[in-house]
């Protein structure tokens, strides 16, 4: 089983800022570095940040997914389905 350590929540809450805007990971990860001092504490690893925008990024597609099957019925007259 692989170790992740934590992750602190702010680094999490900026990464999924910055993934509106479509960067690569390791631009992103070089946008951390005001965060990280900040909080005094050394930003992620280029494998963890990337760990995190590629789950953000799945996430966000699930969600695209959801809301046009919910979009479709309405445009439809059908009852929605949740």
């Amino acid at each position: 089983m692989p170790f992740h350590p934590p992750v602190h929540p702010e680094f999490v809450r900026a990464l999924r800022i910055l993934d509106a805007f479509g960067m690569p990971y390791a631009e992103a990860l070089r946008m951390l570095v005001p965060v990280a001092v900040r909080l005094g504490i050394p930003r992620p690893s280029y494998f963890t940040v990337r760990r995190i925008l590629i789950a953000e990024r799945a996430r966000k597609r699930r969600h695209a997914d959801d809301l046009d099957r919910l979009l479709g019925d309405l445009f439809a007259g059908r009852v929605p389905r949740l």
